[in-house]
């Protein structure tokens, strides 16, 4: 096994997304790079049950003492959780198993790693990594989708590898049968977020360029390459406004509606 390193996957963990230039910056992606080092990142990934730690660490929905009081994106993924699942478009559930999924071995060696914002399932067992995007202030638009994408992928790529150890608890668990694929990265946001980076003014979608269609262009020779499915998801009665709070932490008062985002269909 490769050890870890986040210095080792300069594409996957690449932390500066601008919007200007963004079309230009996606479409220099090295799709074959960006595979070689996903399937790097599956060799190198920790595996929690060879040091005696389970993935499913009995998250109960209740917020830390740490947590912010302003409402973040941890609260909106526990909030869904809560929900436990919603409906999908295209026809089915999908469940939320557990939220800030932890894929660290050893929190020294395998730092910047990070968490699953929404670990999820298919009605047919295909598991899910969510990666969970806010606007976070009126004037920002938020994180880049292909920043989301990247996460998703490395967290992806770590699920993919330890498959069988996940499987055998959510069995425990959930009473659910993984199927045997590679997961789903399904980039999840409120309307707001996607709208943010669809509907620029028009200076700024020249200074960005149509970022759209490059990102489709990689997400399916992803999919081609890789056995993943890229889904992107709006989310509908679930903007940061909706969280409240009870007893047992974060709490939406209805179940929202997802939407697959057409990106094909955007204004540019």
């Amino acid at each position: 096994m490769i050890e870890f390193s986040s210095r080792q996957f300069p594409i996957l963990f690449r932390k500066s997304w601008r919007t200007t230039g963004l079309a230009d910056r996606i479409q220099e992606i090295d799709a074959d790079a960006l595979c070689a080092e996903y399937d790097r990142l599956r060799n190198a990934a920790p595996s929690r049950s060879a040091v005696g730690k389970r993935h499913f660490v009995r998250h109960d929905g209740r917020l830390q003492a740490r947590d912010p009081i302003r409402t973040s994106e941890e609260h909106l993924a526990i909030a869904l959780w809560r929900n436990e699942r919603l409906l999908r478009p295209a026809g089915g559930r999908q469940h939320f198993l557990d939220y800030q999924f932890p894929l660290q071995g050893s929190a020294r060696a395998d730092a910047g790693l990070g968490q699953v914002d929404l670990l999820g399932s298919t009605d047919q067992g295909r598991l899910m990594v969510v990666e969970l995007k806010v606007r976070r202030a009126h004037s920002s638009k938020g994180d880049a989708p292909v920043l989301a994408l990247m996460e998703g992928l490395r967290y992806a790529a770590v699920v993919h590898a330890n498959r069988c150890d996940i499987a055998a608890e959510a069995r425990t668990c959930f009473n659910i049968v993984v199927a045997d694929v590679p997961p789903i990265v399904q980039l999840l946001g409120p309307a707001c977020w996607w709208d943010g980076w669809r509907d620029m003014s028009a200076s700024t979608r020249r200074a960005a360029g149509q970022w759209e269609s490059r990102f489709l262009e990689l997400s399916a020779r992803l999919e081609s390459r890789l056995g993943i499915v890229v889904e992107c998801a709006s989310l509908e009665g679930a903007e940061l406004h909706d969280v409240t709070r009870d007893a047992h932490g974060p709490i939406l008062g209805h179940a929202p509606q997802m939407h697959m985002v057409h990106l094909a269909e955007s204004n540019v």
